[in-house]
């Protein structure tokens, strides 16, 4: 199913290990239902499995987003700090990209701290600038904020929801099995 979905570029969002793994269970066991109550007395046929896979899948995939568009350094900075990432100090026409953590200190007394973390250095004119496109694709990939990493371009630029690491793992592992 996973290697289907991307080969039509889509992928399920929202969809956890755990929801996807009962799924295929209950489609194993003909028990699969989806949204839909039946009466206690009615028998359920193959194309009413077929129809409730279907509408899950409707339900819970969407299309893939691929590609950059053109954003200034404050909409890349506000993008940023939706992952825990954003700018740091600027050093002439540079600024850092840092990432935000935060760590327990201490062995008695526990401490939780915020830390940041020099991730890398851009070239920065300033806020109102547009960042060039070379620069957009080396951030989202020394951050690890690409399509491989879960991150496609509607996530990164829209702040939506973001595929689980399972399954997004799984589907180019299945992709590159099909294609053998």
């Amino acid at each position: 199913m996973l290697v289907h979905l991307d080969r039509n570029k889509l992928s399920l969002f929202d969809v956890g290990q755990k929801e996807l793994f009962d799924m295929i269970i209950a489609v194993a066991n003909h028990s699969f239902e989806h949204k839909r109550r039946r009466k206690s007395n009615e028998k359920v046929g193959p194309d009413d499995e077929v129809r409730a896979i279907a509408q899950w899948i409707s339900d819970s995939a969407d299309k893939v987003v691929r590609g950059e568009k053109p954003i200034t350094y404050r909409q890349l900075r506000r993008i940023l700090e939706g992952f825990d990432y954003g700018f740091g100090d600027t050093n002439g026409n540079y600024i850092e990209i840092v990432r935000h953590e935060t760590v327990t200190k201490g062995i008695f007394r526990r401490e939780r701290i915020r830390v940041t973390k020099h991730i890398t250095s851009i070239g920065y004119p300033g806020e109102t600038k547009e960042v060039a496109m070379r620069v957009i694709k080396d951030v989202r990939r020394i951050c690890r904020l690409r399509e491989e990493d879960g991150i496609d371009s509607s996530s990164f630029y829209d702040q939506t929801v973001v595929m689980d690491a399972f399954i997004n793992r799984y589907r180019k592992i299945l992709t590159r099995l099909a294609n053998r």
